[in-house]
């Protein structure tokens, strides 16, 4: 029940439905994947992040249409030794820090979150004022 004060930022950071990560995803094979991943902490981040790797995209449909795909990025965000891996991918041309969220918005509660954090510095704002 409000006006975004910047509904551009929002957007701008919601996947369109034909990127990679989202068309396979979507998938009945990403579904099952999705929810595989969704507990794991920055586990689009880093699927975002392969996608643009070389030879990423082949790999981020590897893992969702492969056996137990899900375990890697489990291990990649959970494991110490998965941010390790993180730290080597960062080394790729055209990446800076794989380990470091994309600050897209993924699923529902990061729409929240963002929501929530505009509907405050409205609020914030407007108090201000008076």
């Amino acid at each position: 029940g409000f006006n975004l004060p910047e509904p551009k930022s929002i957007l701008d950071k919601l996947p369109a439905g034909n990127e990679f990560l989202v068309t396979e995803l979507y998938s009945p094979a990403g579904l099952k994947f999705m929810q595989g991943i969704a507990k794991y902490p920055d586990a689009y981040d880093r699927m975002d992040r392969l996608t643009h790797l070389p030879h990423g995209k082949q790999t981020v449909h590897d893992l969702i249409n492969g056996p137990g795909g899900y375990r890697m990025i489990k291990y990649m965000t959970t494991a110490p030794a998965g941010k390790n891996v993180g730290k080597l991918l960062s080394q790729s041309p055209g990446e800076t820090d794989f380990n470091k969220p994309t600050g897209r918005i993924y699923t529902v509660p990061m729409l929240l979150a963002q929501l929530e954090e505009q509907y405050r510095a409205m609020e914030k704002n407007s108090a201000a004022k008076k």
